[in-house]
């Protein structure tokens, strides 16, 4: 089997889902616009070959690469980075060569807000959705009226018969810090998805419905992307489960059986604005809450989102409780 992938470098954690792909022998060919020899060592042993461009948004130099895969290895299987950047590129390149996946027409429709408001009535996507989501915005520890901005994104993947494994984001922020938390798929969103999975083919891939508070109606905007908006979001699935998502998803493209995952952990990513000036210091948290931190640092090199702020705890506890004991201490 032959998969491509553009840009493999970032995010950088999207290394351990060529790892699992490796693992099911299957040809990670990738293309990107840095010598090879900048690509880090363990992501270079993990292709099977990389093509350099002189840039990624130059189209016909996309289409020169894949040419020489398909001449070299065969039919290509699959195009598909998990990043919303190259959404429509590879949607193009797809048609090109007679890739199966998402096709520019489903893509353009999928980003066309008349269309999908005119579907409502017929997918049941809409803000009534989501509406009961906000009634528990004061958590952790945020009162409602310091929260400034507030989006959700429902994240699920799609096998070819089963919608499996689906998690909904909060992501809030007060002044100075944010706060993303995972919870548990609400199920009047099921049947939703499970139109727009049949009828734009959006199988075998990572589905985000987003939701935003759109200030200007004082109302919620609902958009529907096919693949993770946000690089983070597999390592919170993860931790928050104890379970492998990056794992997960090789099955799925290697079309074998996939767990079901659920929540066993409360657990949050905070992020911290280096311009403010908090009471505790990140050793202080460190050292308080070492056996609840599951990774700190700067996450910039992982995500782009402006959630992703200049240092970042993701962390787990054993209840909603402790959870928010731990936000509290960290954004005060």
């Amino acid at each position: 089997m032959n998969y491509i992938v553009l840009n493999p470098q970032f995010p950088s954690n999207y290394y351990y889902f060529y790892e699992k792909l490796k693992e099911k022998n299957i040809n990670i060919l990738a293309i990107g616009d840095i010598e090879y020899f900048q690509l880090k060592p363990e992501l270079r042993y993990l292709l099977t070959e990389y093509y350099k461009v002189n840039s990624l948004e130059n189209y016909d130099d996309l289409l020169r690469s894949i040419g020489f895969f398909i001449h070299k290895y065969g039919r290509i299987d699959y195009i598909n980075s998990l990043n919303s950047k190259f959404l429509l590129k590879e949607a193009n390149l797809r048609t090109d060569f007679n890739i199966k996946g998402i096709k520019p027409e489903i893509f353009n429709l999928l980003n066309n807000l008349d269309f999908i408001l005119e579907l409502q009535s017929v997918s049941n996507i809409n803000v009534d959705n989501f509406k009961d989501f906000y009634s528990s915005f004061n958590i952790p520890s945020l009162p409602v009226n310091e929260i400034n901005d507030i989006y959700i994104t429902t994240s699920i993947i799609s096998d070819e018969n089963n919608l499996i494994n689906p998690f909904t984001f909060h992501i809030y922020r007060n002044n100075y810090s944010y706060i993303v938390k995972i919870e548990k798929f609400k199920e009047n969103l099921f049947n939703s998805i499970e139109y727009f999975v049949e009828n734009f083919e959006l199988k075998n891939n990572f589905i985000s419905i987003i939701s935003v508070k759109d200030s200007s109606r004082n109302d919620l905007v609902v958009k529907v992307v096919p693949t993770l908006v946000s690089a983070i979001f597999p390592d919170m699935i993860n931790y928050a489960c104890e379970n492998d998502i990056y794992h997960c998803w090789a099955n799925l493209i290697s079309k074998e059986e996939i767990e079901l995952f659920t929540i066993k952990f409360p657990t949050c990513l905070v992020s911290r604005n280096n311009s403010y000036v908090y009471k505790n210091s990140n050793e202080k948290i460190i050292e308080k809450y070492q056996k609840n931190i599951c990774i700190s640092g700067n996450f910039k090199d992982i995500c782009s989102q402006p959630f992703i702020q200049d240092y970042s705890f993701l962390i787990k506890a054993e209840t909603e409780e402790e959870l928010k004991e731990i936000v509290a201490f960290i954004i005060e």
